[in-house]
C-alpha cells in the first residue's frame, strides 16, 4: 500500500512466476517474440533533428484487456482478511507485468494501434512503430511546433 501515491495508493499484485507442486502459471505460458525497435536506430533518430522529446506510456499493461476466455488463468479469492467469510471470487483482466507473453502482449497492442491509427495519424503512427522502447517514445523533429503537434497526436492516437 502507498497511500501518498497519487495514480496506484493499492493494487494486486499476481505473482506469475510464483510455484504451486513445483509449477507456475509462467511455466505454461509462451514468452512470445521479442517485438522491441533496434535501441541503436531508436538513439540515432533521437539525436537526428534539433528538437528532442519523449513519451512515456503510463500504465501500458494495465491499458490492455486480458480477454475474457483468458481470464481463467488470473483468477484469485478474496474476504478482506475476513476469516469467517467465505471467498469470493475475482479476476484480473488486465495484462499482468509479471506474466512471460506480457512484453510480447503490449509490444502488439501498440503497434496495431499506430497501425490502426496510419491514415489519421500518420507522422504519429510513424514514430511510435519506428521509436517505441517497451512504453518509452523517444523522437527528434525538425522545429518546436512540430514536436508539440506529433506529441499531442500520439496521446491522441493512444486515447483512442
Amino acid at each position: 500500500m502507498k497511500p501518498e501515491s497519487k495514480s496506484t495508493p493499492c493494487r494486486i499484485v499476481f505473482n506469475s512466476s510464483s510455484k504451486f507442486y513445483g509449477k507456475s502459471l509462467n511455466d505454461f505460458l509462451a514468452k512470445g517474440p521479442s517485438l522491441l525497435n533496434n535501441m541503436l536506430g531508436i538513439l540515432l533518430r533521437f539525436r537526428q533533428n534539433q528538437v528532442a522529446f519523449i513519451g512515456d506510456i503510463k500504465k501500458m499493461f494495465h491499458s490492455i484487456e486480458i480477454p475474457n476466455e483468458d481470464q481463467v488463468t488470473h483468477l484469485f479469492l478474496w474476504r478482506d482478511l475476513d476469516i469467517t467469510k467465505e471467498p469470493t471470487t475475482y479476476a484480473i483482466t488486465r495484462v499482468n507485468m509479471g506474466d512471460r507473453p506480457s512484453s510480447a502482449i503490449a509490444q502488439t497492442a501498440l503497434r496495431k494501434t499506430a497501425e490502426n491509427a496510419m491514415i489519421e495519424f500518420p507522422e504519429a503512427a510513424t514514430v511510435v512503430l519506428r521509436n517505441c522502447y517497451m512504453d518509452d517514445i523517444p523522437a527528434s523533429v525538425t522545429d518546436r511546433v512540430k514536436a508539440i503537434q506529433i506529441m499531442g497526436d500520439i496521446s491522441s492516437m493512444l486515447q483512442k
